[in-house]
């Protein structure tokens, strides 16, 4: 397997592909296609690691997410 830093890199490389193959025209259809991204990354982990592992790492990415850290807007910029 390869590092953890070398996949976060290839993982946000090619969410931005998917981001881009997907044609969103505005900020809520990069919403739209990124929720959807995460339900099927959610399906695919319940379907290769099981219900219990799966919820626990998605609601571990929920809390991870909701630190007062990533309160701060974020600044918009075009992937392509």
């Amino acid at each position: 397997m390869i590092t953890q830093e070398q996949a976060e890199a290839l993982a946000t490389t090619k969410v931005q592909e998917y981001v881009n193959a997907c044609g969103c025209n505005n900020i809520e259809d990069v919403g739209n296609a990124l929720i959807k991204l995460l339900s099927v990354t959610g399906h695919a982990i319940l379907a290769t690691q099981g219900q219990e592992i799966a919820v626990a790492m998605v609601e571990g990415t929920a809390r991870h997410l909701a630190k007062p850290k990533f309160s701060k807007p974020y600044k918009m910029q075009a992937v392509n």
